[in-house]
């Protein structure tokens, strides 16, 4: 299972001990850097696939144990590593650590978290050029609402696509039960938008292979999400084969 993790293998991780394909090495702070496991097995620790194992003791301390584990990873000294930038490695590293963010985030102070988002924006730099990435406030503006609660129920943030040609980026939301990440387009002004729109009209292909992609139809089920006009766009023909993308 992707989400559900074992608590007899997450206790056993916090007692220092990762187990993989029946191969087990001990992980102090230093086992980024320098250890006697396998390729397989460093693969599996660079992937954090394992935190999932280590949420399903569901305590402080094993979030405590996350944020250590995960800041001695950032930490390390040996940012030319293989199981850094492999690119299956990476996919699943963040993958594993966001959809389990709010499990290690709930207790985390701001600068666990802002050094995180800047790890995260390292990783998306190796596909894009990201430019900014925005943490949004806590704190809620109280001075025109009845509800006067301090603080948002979720931490979220941005992560910006360099220059005015490759406008765009991500946006992750962390709360638990409704934590999700997203990319594209955000309110696009209309020039924006109609060049989106001619793009598609012109040639459709390539977006479909993309939402056809068995990884994007696992994870975010292979549609575009967000408003959409009722019939076809001002413009656009309505019988146009792709007016479900058009719109």
């Amino acid at each position: 299972s992707l989400w559900k993790g074992n608590k007899l293998k997450g206790i056993r991780i916090i007692d220092g001990f990762l187990n993989f394909q029946k191969e087990t090495v001990f992980i102090d702070n230093k086992v980024w850097d320098r250890n006697h496991g396998s390729i397989a097995w460093n693969s599996y620790l660079h992937s954090f696939m394992w935190i999932k194992d280590v949420r399903s003791v569901g305590t402080n301390d094993a979030r405590i144990f996350a944020r250590k584990k995960i800041l001695s990873w950032m930490d390390q000294s040996d940012y030319l590593s293989q199981y850094i930038w492999d690119v299956e490695v990476m996919s699943k590293r963040i993958f594993y650590l966001l959809t389990n963010l709010s499990f290690f985030f709930e207790t985390a102070n701001e600068s666990f978290q802002k050094k995180f988002a800047e790890n995260i924006k390292l990783g998306l730099d190796t596909a894009d050029d990201i430019e900014k990435v925005n943490l949004f406030r806590i704190y809620r503006d109280v001075r025109f609402s009845k509800y006067k609660t301090p603080y948002k129920a979720h931490f979220a943030g941005s992560f910006s696509i360099l220059g005015k040609y490759l406008r765009g980026g991500y946006y992750l939301r962390i709360r638990p039960g409704e934590s999700f990440c997203a990319g594209g387009f955000w309110e696009p002004n209309k020039e924006d938008l109609f060049r989106i729109r001619k793009e598609i009209e012109v040639d459709a292909s390539e977006l479909r292979d993309l939402l056809a992609e068995e990884k994007f139809t696992r994870y975010f089920g292979g549609v575009l999400q967000g408003d959409e006009v009722k019939t076809a766009p001002r413009g656009f023909d309505k019988a146009h084969p792709d007016i479900d993308l058009l719109r």
